[in-house]
C-alpha cells in the first residue's frame, strides 16, 4: 500500500514537471531568440533542398548530354538575351531655354485725310490687303462745293465787269484804275477757285504703303479732323518676334545672334536673328526685351504666339546619348554596351557621369569615349556579363 502510494505521488510529480517544462517551451517559442532559431532551421533546410536540386539537375543534364550532343549548345543559346544595338557619334551638344514672345510688324502706317470732315465712304474693311496709293475712302466735300459755287458766281460777275471795263478802256473811256481793279479781281477769284479745287482733291485718302488693314479707327458717317488717323495698315512682309527675357540671361544674348523661333499654332520653326536688345531692365519684371527678325512665309501673321529659344549651354565634340538609355541604381548611373572578348559577346555595365539634359538627350561627361556599341533594345533585361545575341530585323 505504501509502495503504491509512493508510485502514485511519483507519477503525479512527473506529470507536473513535464507540464511545467512544456509551458516554458511554449513561452520561449514567442521570444525573438526562439524565432531566430526557427527561421535559421528553415533557411538551412531550404539550402539543403537547393543543393539536392542542383545535384539532381546536374545529373539530369549529364544524362541529357549523353543522349544529345547538341544539348550544351542549346542550353547556352537559351541563356542568350536578344538585344538591339546602335552607335552614337560624338557631336556638339546645345541646350536651349524657351521664352514666349509675340509676332509683331516692323512697319505700320496710319491712313488719314488731309482735310477734316464727315467720312462719306470707306472702301476697305479690317483684314483687307491694300497696295500703296490705293483709294481707301473719302470725306464730305459739300461745304467746299458750296464755296466753289459761290466763288464761281463771283468769278462770272467779275469777268463780265472786266470785259466791260476792257472795252471801255480800249475806247479810252473810263479810268485806268477801274480797269486794273476789274482785271485783278478776276485773277484773284481764278486763283481762289484753283486753290479750292486743289484742296478738294484731298477729300480722298490713300494707302501710304503696302500691307493689311489691321484696325479701323473711324466708321463711315463719323466726323474726323485733318490728319486724324482713320485706319492702321501693317506691313506684314516685315515681321519680328518680341520676347521678354529674364535679366540673368543677359550674358547669353548678343545682337546678331541666330536663334530658333517656334510658332506652335502653325507647327513651324524658323531661324531668326536678334536685331535689337532693349537698353534697360524692366524694374518690375526684371526682364529685358529682344527683337528677332523672322520671315512672313508660311502664313505667319502678327500677334501669333512665338517661342524664342535662347542658347543656354553648349559643348563641342561631346558624347551625347538618348536620355532613355541611361539607367540608375542606388547611387550609380550607367549604360549597357556590347563587349566582344575572345569571340564571346556579352553585355557590359559601364558606370558614367552625366551633365545637363535637353530635348530627350543627355550629355555624358565621364565614362565613355563615343566609340562604344550601345544596347538600345533589351537593355533593361540584361545584367553585367550576360551573353547577348543581336535581334534579326526583317
Amino acid at each position: 500500500s505504501m509502495n503504491k502510494s509512493f508510485l502514485t505521488l511519483l507519477a503525479l510529480a512527473f506529470v507536473l514537471a513535464f507540464a511545467a517544462c512544456g509551458g516554458g517551451e511554449s513561452e520561449e517559442a514567442n521570444t525573438p531568440e526562439m524565432r531566430k532559431r526557427l527561421l535559421q532551421r528553415q533557411i538551412d533546410g531550404k539550402r539543403n533542398d537547393i543543393k539536392n536540386a542542383e545535384f539532381e539537375l546536374k545529373d539530369l543534364e549529364k544524362q541529357m548530354a549523353e543522349l544529345d550532343p547538341n544539348f550544351k549548345q542549346k542550353e547556352q543559346e537559351r541563356k542568350w538575351r536578344l538585344v538591339d544595338t546602335q552607335t552614337y557619334e560624338r557631336k556638339d551638344f546645345v541646350q536651349y531655354t524657351e521664352f514666349q514672345g509675340n509676332v509683331e510688324t516692323i512697319d505700320e502706317a496710319m491712313a488719314s485725310s488731309e482735310l477734316g470732315g464727315r467720312i462719306t465712304s470707306l472702301n476697305v474693311k479690317e483684314g483687307d490687303r491694300v497696295t500703296k496709293g490705293q483709294l481707301l475712302g473719302t470725306v464730305d466735300d459739300s461745304q467746299m462745293a458750296s464755296s466753289l459755287a459761290e466763288l464761281q458766281t463771283q468769278l462770272n460777275l467779275a469777268r463780265d465787269v472786266y470785259q466791260r471795263r476792257d472795252k471801255l478802256w480800249k475806247q479810252n473811256i473810263g479810268s485806268e484804275l477801274e480797269y486794273l481793279q476789274a482785271k485783278t479781281n478776276v485773277e484773284s477769284l481764278e486763283k481762289s477757285i484753283a486753290t479750292l479745287n486743289t484742296q478738294r482733291k484731298k477729300i480722298n485718302f490713300y494707302a501710304p504703303e503696302n500691307g493689311i488693314v489691321d484696325m479701323l479707327m473711324a466708321k463711315q458717317g463719323e466726323v474726323v479732323g485733318p490728319g486724324t488717323p482713320i485706319m492702321r495698315i501693317l506691313n506684314t512682309s516685315k515681321l519680328q518676334v518680341v520676347a521678354k527675357i529674364p535679366e540673368n540671361y543677359l550674358r547669353n544674348v548678343r545682337r546678331g545672334d541666330r536663334v530658333n523661333v517656334e510658332l506652335p499654332a502653325l507647327e513651324m520653326e524658323q531661324k531668326g536673328r536678334i536685331k535689337d536688345i532693349s537698353s534697360s531692365i524692366d524694374p518690375s519684371s526684371r526682364t529685358f526685351e529682344v527683337e528677332v527678325g523672322i520671315s512672313s512665309r508660311g502664313g505667319v501673321k502678327p500677334n501669333l504666339v512665338a517661342m524664342v529659344q535662347i542658347k543656354e549651354f553648349d559643348e563641342k565634340d561631346a558624347v551625347v546619348l538618348p536620355t532613355d538609355l541611361i539607367l540608375f541604381e542606388e547611387e550609380q548611373t550607367f549604360v549597357y554596351v556590347v563587349e566582344d572578348k575572345d569571340g564571346k559577346v556579352t553585355a557590359k555595365k559601364v558606370v558614367i557621369e552625366t551633365g545637363t539634359s535637353y530635348d530627350g538627350e543627355t550629355l555624358v561627361t565621364k565614362g565613355l569615349t563615343g566609340e562604344e556599341v550601345f544596347i538600345t533594345e533589351g537593355f533593361r533585361m540584361v545584367n553585367d556579363g550576360d551573353p547577348i545575341k543581336l535581334m534579326v530585323k526583317e
